[in-house]
């Protein structure tokens, strides 16, 4: 992730700052091997035989939560929403059928 803050110095330069390694993590990311961890599980837990259409995070399936909560984590509702989910589909299908 780069953050490009313009700010005026002696000549009008300006500074870039550039979150990486302890930085990034600390700002809420995992790094690379542990984020594919949920992707590895999805690929290969015995406990998703079966089960098709759930969510997953940090190694297991994922909990549903109500929209307006402020945790990072879970599925909110709209997310799982068979109404919404058919919206945007025809959606999509008229704007890509108007290229």
């Amino acid at each position: 992730m780069v953050r490009v803050q313009p700010t005026r110095g002696g000549k009008g330069g300006k500074t870039v700052t550039v979150i990486r390694g302890l930085e990034r993590a600390a700002a809420g990311f995992k790094p690379p091997p542990q984020g594919a961890g949920t992707t590895l599980f999805a690929a290969t837990s015995p406990k998703l035989n079966g089960m098709g259409g759930v969510y997953c995070e940090d190694c297991n399936i994922a909990e549903a939560v109500p929209a307006d909560s402020h945790d990072m984590g879970g599925v909110r509702p709209w997310a799982v929403d068979q109404e919404l989910a058919i919206k945007l589909w025809d959606e999509t299908e008229k704007q890509i059928a108007a290229l």
